[in-house]
């Protein structure tokens, strides 16, 4: 965390548009390949509306399936329709129930509508599918510590660190969970061992200069 943890969405490789040295060559393509490089195409060229119309062609005339509304989501969610964008990626959870990308895309959506509540839901039903995912877990810890629910976001952070005792944002977070919990000498620990590795750490930084100030720096939006 800064004095608040980020909220950036973190996208879903999977959704997105090859590069273009993924492509067969253009007289190898079928229909339905000419339209998905199309759609390729336009999104990587900022195109999204044309992107979009190309998913519905795929959908229309090839049929209703996974790739394809994921796909949808996360073009929808590049257009800031977010509302759309849920529906793709409702649909494509329907559709294979025991995949994560379309509930990673279903959390973005609600972070970017503020949707606390139900960004932790989405969050958990994640992990139930997959309990060490790496992106749930980080995104639940900052949503907890959002909602000043410190005790679980350190739990949230002490499994991720664990895990990952190299990744110093992470220690960065449980730190300053650590710090809200009123606990700065256990933070300055951490924070004194992060800026041994990353003298720069401005997360760390901050974190090390409240515990030394005897209090809580200003919460960053």
């Amino acid at each position: 965390f800064t004095a608040a943890p980020r909220t950036e969405p973190i996208t879903n490789p999977v959704a997105q548009a090859p590069t273009p040295a993924d492509q067969p060559p253009p007289a190898t393509l079928s229909p339905a390949q000419q339209l998905w490089q199309q759609m390729n195409v336009a999104e990587q060229n900022g195109r999204y509306e044309e992107a979009i119309a190309c998913s519905q062609a795929i959908r229309a005339r090839f049929g209703d399936g996974y790739l394809v509304n994921l796909r949808a989501g996360w073009l929808a969610y590049l257009m800031k329709d977010y509302d759309d964008a849920a529906e793709s990626y409702r649909r494509a959870a329907t559709l294979s129930p025991g995949a994560v990308a379309p509930l990673h895309g279903l959390l973005n959506c609600a972070m970017a509508r503020r949707q606390t509540d139900h960004a932790v839901r989405t969050a958990k039903a994640i992990l139930v599918l997959d309990p060490m995912n790496y992106t749930a877990n980080l995104q639940l810890a900052d949503l907890h510590f959002q909602q000043e629910d410190y005790a679980r976001a350190e739990a949230v952070c002490l499994k991720l660190a664990t895990l990952h005792p190299e990744d110093l944002d992470v220690a960065s977070r449980l730190a300053w969970c650590q710090l809200r919990l009123h606990r700065p000498e256990q933070a300055r620990a951490i924070f004194t061992s992060i800026l041994i590795a990353s003298p720069g750490h401005p997360s760390a930084l901050q974190g090390y200069l409240a515990c030394n100030a005897g209090g809580l720096s200003p919460r960053k939006e």
